[in-house]
């Protein structure tokens, strides 16, 4: 009878941990970034209203006729060229 050794698995476990880990931090950096630049464009006054006052930053963004490539877990949307966030109602920025 064939019986795996225990220490395969894991290594094996902590080895699929570990990519785990690296794609939170790489997420983690990503939603920083994407915040950062925001909150940058915004306070230089390059902001502007975008969909209704009382939609979410996605739905602003897709009524408006843009793609959401990328959400972060507290609703800000990254559309390729602008950046959406909440800020009293959707807000929005341009993107170089």
């Amino acid at each position: 009878m064939f019986t795996m050794n225990p220490y395969c698995r894991l290594a094996e476990y902590s080895k699929a941990l570990g990519k785990t880990n690296e794609e939170k931090e790489k997420k983690t950096r990503k939603e920083k970034e994407i915040k950062e630049i925001f909150r940058t464009k915004n306070d230089a006054g390059e902001g502007f209203s975008i969909g209704d006052e009382d939609m979410t930053p996605r739905e602003a963004a897709e009524y408006e006729g843009y793609t959401v490539e990328y959400e972060t877990v507290d609703g800000v949307c990254y559309c390729g060229g602008i950046i959406v966030a909440d800020a009293n109602g959707p807000w929005a920025v341009y993107v170089d």
